[in-house]
């Protein structure tokens, strides 16, 4: 029965994983052919020269059976990755390809929560470690939501694979655009969409949320923001706690402040 993507990124801290099966550790089950991703990592040592053994790996890397399908949205849309840049730095997808699953030995992963325009700019960045939108130089106001918007939904897709680096390298990029100043001298921050997709596919503690927040607080307009209710309440909560680090007391009002 394969293996949902919720079902995955629950299992949280993989090395406690125990798989339920009798065979020793790293004993392919008769019948099914070996994944390099699931073979130990200390190998006996190989005759190879260093430049046959690089041979090898590339070998490995780009033939039919390095490469893997993805099923992309409701409609499962076919993409083709290969598993080294997938497994590289997602416990997901790692977990995934492991023997024990059907995914590990059909080399078919179904990600029905994506959609094919996430995951191509997802792709893009496991094989180049460049974000799409790093070309961008110059801001031309509201346009730039849509780069925040993407940003935003690349963030929710390394929280659910579990892959911290590209949720570090969108956090930066989210930070680069935002000091962009237009040709107005106007810089521009995420708008309440980027929030909202952030703040539905995250945890409480995101680092994620906690930017959108502080960005809001610090670029923001004065009108408290729309969107995902969470997202309001954390900003005035943030606002509320900066009030109160001025220690402004009773005694300090003045009634003629107020005409």
């Amino acid at each position: 029965m394969p293996v949902s993507q919720r079902e995955l990124s629950s299992l949280g801290q993989l090395p406690h994983f125990q798989p339920t099966t009798n065979r020793r550790p790293n004993q392919v089950p008769s019948g099914t052919t070996p994944s390099y991703d699931s073979l130990p990592n200390k190998m006996a040592p190989s005759s190879k020269t260093p430049n046959e053994a690089i041979n090898a790996a590339l070998l490995s890397h780009f033939s039919a059976y390095g490469v893997l399908t993805l099923l992309v949205g409701e409609d499962e849309q076919k993409m083709i990755a290969h598993s080294m840049h997938l497994t590289q730095d997602s416990e997901f997808f790692a977990a995934a390809l492991k023997i024990e699953w059907e995914e590990g030995q059909t080399r078919i992963i179904k990600l029905p929560e994506e959609s094919t325009a996430t995951m191509a700019h997802y792709l893009s960045y496991l094989y180049g470690r460049i974000l799409s939108t790093e070309d961008i130089k110059c801001v031309n106001g509201k346009d730039i939501y849509p780069c925040f918007d993407l940003l935003a939904s690349l963030y929710v897709c390394g929280e659910r694979f579990l892959n911290r680096k590209i949720q570090h390298a969108v956090l930066a990029e989210i930070l680069r655009l935002s000091s962009i100043s237009d040709k107005n001298g106007v810089q521009w921050c995420p708008s309440t969409e980027s929030a909202n997709i952030i703040y539905a596919g995250t945890p409480e503690d995101s680092p994620g949320r906690r930017l959108l927040i502080d960005l809001y607080v610090v670029k923001g307009d004065r009108s408290i923001p729309g969107g995902d209710s969470r997202f309001s309440a954390d900003v005035v909560k943030v606002l509320f706690d900066k009030v109160h680090t001025l220690k402004l007391k009773v005694k300090d009002l003045k009634v003629e402040k107020y005409y």
